[in-house]
């Protein structure tokens, strides 16, 4: 199920790839963090209501929330509801439930 499924199926590439975010993402810190600490941004809400207006801040929340209930939450949900089907035969809807 999710990432260690598709490591099982193909291997060492899903591993390097991952990896190499880790390089893009030391780079980008070692870029804009002085930046951001300067400016005293401690998160991205942060940085839109001193950017823009606090209501994009409020509505950057608001579809951040939606965005997590509507795909993570709803994928965790479905892959406990597989793996219950795949471990006790029960039905998926049901385990899900």
């Amino acid at each position: 199920v999710g990432l260690a499924g598709s490591g099982a199926a193909s291997g060492l590439s899903v591993g390097s790839y991952e990896w190499s975010a880790t390089y893009t993402l030391v780079i980008l810190g070692w870029v804009f963090v002085p930046h951001y600490l300067k400016a005293r941004i401690f998160t991205t809400p942060e940085y839109l209501e001193k950017r823009f207006s606090p209501s994009l801040r409020t509505a950057f929340t608001w579809l951040t929330l939606a965005s997590i209930l509507l795909t993570k939450v709803s994928v965790t949900l479905f892959a406990g509801g597989v793996i219950m089907r795949v471990l006790f035969g029960w039905n998926i809807y049901i385990s899900v439930a």
